[in-house]
This record gives C-alpha cells, sequence and structure tokens, in this order.
C-alpha cells in the first residue's frame, strides 16, 4: 500500500513538472517570436529600396553593354542579370509579404493561389528563383554561343565540346 501511495506521489509530482516546463517554453517561445518580428520590420522597410537600387543597377549595366560597349562583354550580362534577378526576388518576395497580411473576403481562384503562396512564402521563393536561375543560365548559354555547330564536338569549341545543352559523359539511367 504504502508503494502504491510512492508511486502516485511521483507520478502527480512528474506530470506538475512537465506542465510547469511546458508552460515556462511556451512563454520564452512567446517572447522570442515577438523579438524576430520586431528585429526584422526595420528590414522589411528597406528592402524595396535595395530592390529598387539592384533594379537601377542592373538597367544601368544592360545599358552600357548594349549602347557604349564595343564588344559584347559576358561580365557585364552576368553581373546584369544577377542584378535583375536579385532585384525582381526582392520584389516578389516583398509583394508576398504584403498579400499574406491581406485578408480577402470573397476567394476565386486566384485569390486562393496567391494567398496559399504568400503562406508558404519561403518555400516560394525557393521554387521562383530556381525556376529563374534555370531559365537565366539555359538562355544565357544559348545567347554566348557563336555558333551551335562549328567544331561542336571539340572542347575548344563555343559547346565546350558539347553538342546539346545537357549533354553528359556517362549514361544516367
Amino acid at each position: 500500500m504504502g508503494t502504491l501511495k510512492a508511486l502516485g506521489f511521483t507520478q502527480r509530482k512528474i506530470v506538475t513538472r512537465t506542465i510547469l516546463i511546458n508552460k515556462k517554453l511556451r512563454h520564452q517561445a512567446n517572447r522570442l517570436k515577438h523579438i524576430t518580428t520586431d528585429s526584422t520590420s526595420g528590414l522589411s522597410k528597406a528592402m524595396p529600396c535595395l530592390g529598387v537600387a539592384f533594379f537601377v543597377t542592373a538597367v544601368l549595366l544592360m545599358v552600357h553593354q548594349f549602347f557604349f560597349s564595343t564588344a559584347h562583354n559576358p561580365t557585364l550580362f552576368f553581373l546584369g542579370g544577377g542584378s535583375l534577378l536579385i532585384a525582381l526576388g526582392i520584389e516578389v518576395s516583398y509583394r508576398l509579404q504584403k498579400t499574406a497580411r491581406h485578408n480577402f473576403s470573397r476567394f476565386n481562384s486566384l485569390q486562393l493561389v496567391i494567398s496559399n503562396i504568400s503562406r508558404k512564402r519561403t518555400l516560394s521563393m525557393v521554387v521562383i528563383l530556381l525556376l529563374a536561375i534555370g531559365t537565366f543560365v539555359v538562355r544565357s548559354t544559348g545567347a554566348n554561343r557563336k555558333d551551335l555547330f562549328t567544331k561542336a564536338d571539340s572542347s575548344s569549341g563555343d559547346t565546350g565540346g558539347f553538342l546539346f545543352y545537357g549533354e553528359t559523359t556517362r549514361l544516367i539511367l
């Protein structure tokens, strides 16, 4: 009989400690959540200005390349493209952040898609940026080739020894 009382007391002690620890951890999590939202508010206000600066840089690089440069300069092309990618990525992130705070009174399919994308903003930005980077690399590779078929199989040719965009040296499947 004495062991049953001791066992019940130990169980109650463990449950009480667990409840107190969970309450303390929940309080700390809420406090940290408020700290992180307060610290990012200044950064989110500066993001549009940063996006505009990158966009202006990209436009200036492209204008310089097209009008003032005598030869095609791949370095300026990739710097302009990278700046444009960063500027548009910041713009999309900023708009998704603004949309996440907006409540729609009536839903249609487009508003439902935008609401879902803005709710999962990090995942959406990763997908958007990966697709943009992939498209930019494929288009820039095609644009910087002088002739697709002249010395296509030699490593000193325009294609680097590959006949296609995605040719491999080993069998994939």
